[in-house]
């Protein structure tokens, strides 16, 4: 849908991490090649070549996604690893406004996962992928942030009208 003028984020993997982590995501993922970027937002090359002035509709698109544009990092994929442009987006669980998961990744005394005692998540290995009430209920408390320290914007819009 980007590749048709819509500002979506298709194209780029989200991957929640916890605050504390943050930076050492950053750091591992530039350590396997991967590079900080601008988050790439523009529309295919013939959707903007009869606008008076493409610039400007890049600009606008972009506005939107300032907050989550100054909280997260984007990297581009290396080459090697895929072969059209690809991005992926970092973003920190209070951000995201996921409940702590730091309980589910770690183990217990018996080597099982604290996972099964938190149903918040599922487990694959060392993912947790939230389950859809608890991910429903973050994308509404990310809504009302973004509302509130913001007014308008298109991250909040994806998220209202289930672009994401």
């Amino acid at each position: 849908m980007s590749y048709l003028g819509v500002p979506v984020m298709v194209g780029q993997h989200m991957v929640v991490v916890q605050d504390k982590d943050l930076d050492l995501a950053a750091c591992k993922l530039s350590k396997s090649e991967f590079t900080l970027s601008a988050p790439n937002r523009n529309p295919a090359p013939e959707n903007m070549a009869d606008l008076p002035d493409p610039q400007v509709v890049t600009r606008e698109i972009n506005r939107g996604y300032k907050r989550l544009d100054s909280s997260c990092k984007t990297f581009d994929y290396p080459d090697h690893l895929l072969g059209r442009f690809a991005q992926v987006l970092l973003i920190p669980s209070s951000f995201a406004r996921l409940p702590d998961f730091s309980a589910a990744a770690g183990p217990t005394r018996q080597g099982q996962s604290f996972a099964s005692a938190n149903v918040q998540y599922d487990t694959h290995g060392n993912i947790l992928y939230p389950q859809q009430r608890t991910l429903h209920k973050s994308l509404v408390k990310a809504v009302v942030d973004e509302e509130t320290s913001g007014g308008f914007t298109s991250w909040a819009d994806l998220i209202k009208f289930g672009y994401l």
